[in-house]
C-alpha cells in the first residue's frame, strides 16, 4: 500500500500556468472524490523562487487507507509563452513552411500510414491556416473588383480590397482561436523544432528537472515516485528520465516504486526527425528500476493507438526489454454516455481526458493513480481487479483481488 507519493507532472504545451492548472486539479479532484467516495483536501500551491516548479499537498483517504501526495508541477510555460509571442502574420509563413517540410520529408505520409485519425489531427490546423490565407486573398480580390466595377477608381478598388480582406482575416482569426487552430499548429511546430535540437533552452530545463527528480528519489522518503507527462510533456519524459539515468544511474533504486506515465504521447521514435527522442530510449527500455507505462486511448486522435512507441529506435537485440508496459485506455466506460458522446467530437478535450476526472469508476482514473493507495504499475496490469477491490465506501480489500491471470503486457 502506498502512503506517501511524490508526483512530478511535466505539463503539456499550455500556458495556463500554476494558477490555472491548480484550479483545474482542484475541480477535477472534487469530482473524483464523489465517484470513489473518498475524503481529502488539496492544498494551496507553492511556487519556487526560480519559477521552475510549483507544488501542492494532496491528502486522500478511505476508511482503511490514507495517502499524502506531493504534486509537483515541472514548469516550462515561460518557454512556451515566449514562443507564442508572435503576431498571426508572422506565424502563418512559419506554419506553412513547417507543414511543407514535413510533407517533403515523409513525416505526414508516415502519420497517415500509422493512423489516419492522427494524420488528420496533424493536418487540420495547417490546412486551416493555408485556407485562411487563400480566403483572405480571395476576399481582397473580390473587394477590389467590386469597388473598381462600381466606381472606376483604382484608389477605391485598393481601399475596398484591403477592407474586405482585413474583415475576412479578422473573422478567420477569431475562428482559428476558437477552434484552437493556433494552439495546435504552434504545438506541432514547437515539437518538430525541439525534436531536431532547435530548442536548447528546453533541453537545459530538462536537465534541471532531472536533477530535481534525482534529489527527491535519493531522499528515500517516498513509497512511490511518479513522473507523469501529458501530450508534448509525455514526449519530454523519455529524454528527461534518460538524462537522470545518465547523471545518476542508480537513483531510482532508492524508491520502492518508480514509474513514468506517458499520457497521450503525440510523438514517437519512428518520427523521421526524432533523433533527440531516440537517443536515450535504449537506456529506459532495459532499466529494471524504472517502470515506463505508455497510455494510449483509441478515441484520442492526438496520440497513436495500439502502437509501439519504440518503432524506429535502434535497440540491442540482446538487451532485456523491460519497458514499456502498453496500457490501452478506454474512456467510454469511464464517462457517462451522454457526456462521452459530446466529447468524442471535441478531439482536444478528449485528449485532455487523460488528466481529468471520470464520471464512473474505471481501471484508468488519473486521480486514483496519483492520489490512491495502489502503485501505478498495478493499475496498468490488473486495473479491473483493482476497481472491484474498492468497496462502495472506498474501503480497499486485497481479499477481493483475484490472482493475476496474465503477466504484464510488454510491447
Amino acid at each position: 500500500m502506498i502512503r506517501r507519493r511524490h508526483v512530478f507532472y511535466v505539463e503539456a504545451f499550455d500556458t495556463h500556468g500554476v494558477p490555472g492548472y491548480h484550479r483545474l486539479f482542484r475541480r477535477e479532484y472534487a469530482r473524483f472524490a464523489k465517484v470513489w467516495s473518498t475524503t481529502g483536501r488539496v492544498g494551496e500551491p507553492e511556487i519556487d523562487n526560480d519559477s521552475v516548479a510549483a507544488r501542492w499537498q494532496v491528502e486522500t483517504a478511505g476508511p482503511n487507507w490514507q495517502v499524502v501526495t506531493t504534486y509537483e508541477m515541472l514548469r516550462w510555460d515561460d518557454i512556451i509563452a515566449a514562443g507564442l509571442a508572435h503576431a498571426m502574420w508572422r506565424r502563418l509563413p512559419r506554419a506553412i513552411a513547417s507543414f511543407a517540410d514535413n510533407v517533403a520529408n515523409g513525416t505526414v505520409a508516415h502519420m497517415f500510414r500509422v493512423s489516419r485519425r492522427f494524420g488528420l489531427s496533424y493536418v487540420f490546423p495547417f490546412v486551416f491556416l493555408m485556407l485562411m490565407v487563400v480566403f483572405t486573398l480571395l476576399l481582397g480580390v473580390i473587394g477590389a473588383w467590386f469597388a473598381l466595377d462600381h466606381t472606376g477608381s483604382s484608389i477605391a478598388a485598393l481601399i475596398g480590397g484591403v477592407a474586405l480582406a482585413a474583415t475576412g482575416y479578422a473573422a478567420a482569426s477569431m475562428l482559428a482561436r476558437k477552434w484552437h487552430v493556433v494552439h495546435l499548429a504552434d504545438g506541432w511546430m514547437w515539437g518538430n523544432d525541439w525534436g531536431r535540437g532547435r530548442k536548447p533552452e528546453f533541453t537545459e530545463r530538462l536537465d534541471v528537472f532531472a536533477r530535481r527528480i534525482i534529489a527527491r528519489a535519493q531522499a528515500a522518503d517516498m513509497d512511490e515516485i511518479l513522473v507523469v507527462g501529458h501530450s508534448l510533456g509525455a514526449t519530454a519524459c523519455l529524454p528527461l528520465i534518460a538524462r537522470a539515468l545518465e547523471i545518476a544511474p542508480g537513483f531510482a533504486r532508492s524508491v520502492p516504486h518508480f514509474a513514468v506515465l506517458t499520457l497521450g504521447n503525440p510523438f514517437t521514435t519512428s518520427h523521421p526527425q526524432a533523433k533527440l527522442l531516440r537517443a536515450g530510449v535504449p537506456r529506459i527500455v532495459g532499466e529494471p528500476s524504472v517502470t515506463w507505462i505508455e497510455c494510449q486511448a483509441r478515441k484520442d486522435a492526438m496520440n497513436f493507438y495500439n502502437f509501439d512507441p519504440l518503432w524506429g529506435a535502434s535497440l540491442d537485440p540482446e538487451q532485456p526489454r523491460r519497458n514499456p508496459i502498453l496500457w490501452l485506455v478506454r474512456f467510454d466506460g469511464a464517462l457517462l454516455p451522454q457526456f462521452y458522446r459530446k466529447l468524442r467530437w471535441n478531439f482536444l478535450r478528449m485528449h485532455y481526458q487523460f488528466v481529468m476526472a471520470n464520471d464512473l469508476r474505471a481501471p484508468y482514473d488519473y486521480f486514483m493513480l496519483v492520489c490512491g493507495p495502489v502503485p501505478a504499475s498495478d493499475w496498468a496490469t490488473r486495473g479491473r481487479d483493482l476497481v472491484a477491490a474498492f468497496g462502495n465506501d472506498a474501503t480497499f480489500s486485497s481479499e477481493r483481488l483475484a490472482p493475476p491471470l496474465v503477466e504484464e503486457k510488454l510491447l
